[in-house]
């Protein structure tokens, strides 16, 4: 609990830098991964996952665990959009920002989590972590546009 409070509180305490939006996306994302891909917090994702059948408390954990990271990125996608924003990006409107954070850990996060989970190493995954990231973001701005999406 607290390592996994601690790596939110890193995220927590960086205000998403830039001066469009879509720079503040990407300061965003990258500080997630950042954040997430390193070794000792692999290391706990992987004995959390482990010895979640074992350790029922464990796999509430972890879901407590998401549920805080997911807040803390609703939070900073806020942060990040003004009014302006949501006329061009309608699900980023804070009645949609729940679900619409939700895609935008599937896309950004999802992906290098998964391969840093299974093994692959961390140093090569780091040197991704940009390009990922602003791949992801064009997809991720691009549906964004669709105000019939999370209809």
């Amino acid at each position: 609990m607290r390592n996994s409070a601690k790596v939110i509180s890193r995220f927590e305490s960086r205000p998403p830098d830039g001066a469009t939006f879509e720079e503040r996306l990407l300061s965003i994302g990258t500080g997630i991964l950042e954040r997430f891909l390193v070794s000792d917090v692999i290391d706990l994702m992987r004995v959390s996952i482990a010895e979640a059948r074992r350790f029922p408390d464990l796999a509430k954990f972890g879901r407590i665990a998401r549920e805080r990271a997911a807040e803390s990125v609703a939070e900073a996608l806020s942060r990040a959009t003004d009014t302006d924003v949501i006329r061009v990006y309608p699900t980023l409107a804070p009645d949609r920002l729940a679900a619409t954070t939700r895609f935008f850990l599937d896309l950004v996060v999802a992906h290098p989590l998964m391969r840093a989970l299974t093994g692959e190493d961390l140093e090569l995954i780091h040197a991704e972590i940009k390009p990922h990231v602003e791949q992801s973001i064009g997809f991720f701005l691009a549906a964004c546009r669709c105000d019939k999406l999370l209809d």
